[in-house]
């Protein structure tokens, strides 16, 4: 396991790499030496892709749209678009807010700042598309209830 968390490297699709890298930390079933460090690994990476691909023009200047093909059946619009799925589909239901796959990627998330930054900006374009891309990211937080048993962590 820890071969295929690292095997995927020099993949220019961010996808494939954030999809293979949470695959491996989040897989319950194996027991991987050195977690830690794969989870430091990961909450870089995922800084990365956050501040590099993330997919809202006004984090890294490009639009993840422009030039694909529109035959591209199954599409991510960026980071912020592909981790929101990993983290409703996967983390919501598999673990708890404070368990240590929750609280790295809520780390990794604060970490690559993407979050301040657009709540830094002073004005977005009528047109652009953050409007309905942080909601849809937030709405996908595994966040708990206030009436859930569960706290909310730190991160």
């Amino acid at each position: 396991m820890k071969d295929l968390f690292s095997s995927y490297d020099k993949s220019n699709d961010f996808r494939l790499t954030l999809g293979i890298k949470l695959g491996v930390l989040m897989n319950v079933s194996a027991k991987l030496p050195d977690a830690d460090a794969l989870r430091e690994q990961a909450a870089k990476h995922i800084s990365k892709v956050l501040t590099t691909h993330s997919g809202v023009v006004e984090i890294d200047g490009k639009d993840i749209k422009e030039n694909r093909p529109d035959e591209e059946i199954f599409r991510f619009d960026g980071g912020l678009d592909a981790l929101g799925h990993i983290m409703t589909h996967y983390l919501r239901r598999f673990y708890k807010s404070f368990k240590v796959e929750s609280k790295f990627l809520f780390k990794a998330v604060t970490d690559s700042q993407i979050l301040s930054k657009l709540a830094a900006e002073e004005d977005f374009s009528a047109m652009t598309e953050v409007y309905t891309q942080i909601p849809e990211f937030i709405a996908n937080l595994p966040i708990p209830s206030y009436t859930a048993d569960e706290a909310i962590s730190a991160e």
